[in-house]
């Protein structure tokens, strides 16, 4: 398996690690995305509201680049309608790969 890694690149079998998670939940209500992962599976786990798109896009990296109307630089923070913001975390010219969702704020509560 070595040698054939070496000329074709890197194969998985049943004894590499588990792949990468496509969400995980961080402090505070922000997760961290690959861009590969399914508005839907968005939808399901941390909120409806962010799958909610006129356009015909499949993925949260789609979504980004539908909403930054271009690929989006690394350090980008893009807000979605829903009051979420999506921050490029990896990427490159060609595309984004991982990204960071920050909740909508909390309105403030005017003290009497």
């Amino acid at each position: 398996e070595d040698l054939i890694e070496e000329i074709v690149g890197e194969i998985e079998d049943e004894h590499d690690d588990a792949p990468e998670e496509l969400l995980v939940q961080l402090d505070n209500g922000i997760w961290e995305a690959d861009a590969r992962v399914e508005l839907e599976e968005v939808a399901e786990k941390i909120d409806p509201t962010l799958a909610e798109v006129e356009e015909s896009v499949d993925t949260l990296g789609g979504l980004t680049f539908v909403l930054a109307e271009q690929v989006p630089e690394v350090g980008t923070i893009l807000d979605h309608p829903s009051g979420w913001r999506i921050e490029v975390i990896e990427g490159n010219e060609r595309h984004v790969t991982r990204l960071r969702l920050h909740p909508p704020a909390e309105p403030e509560v005017p003290e009497e």
